[in-house]
C-alpha cells in the first residue's frame, strides 16, 4: 500500500475525532454509517 501525505492525516484524523466526541459518536458506529467496513 502506498504511504498517504502525513501532514493531511495528522490534520483530518484529530478534528473527525473531536466531530465525533461531541456528537457522542463511536468509530465503529461512524464506520457503520458510512458503510466502511
Amino acid at each position: 500500500m502506498k504511504k498517504r501525505n502525513t501532514k493531511i492525516n495528522k490534520l483530518i484524523g484529530p478534528k473527525f475525532k473531536e466531530i465525533r466526541k461531541n456528537k457522542h459518536v463511536s468509530l465503529k458506529e461512524l464506520a457503520q454509517k458510512t458503510g466502511v467496513k
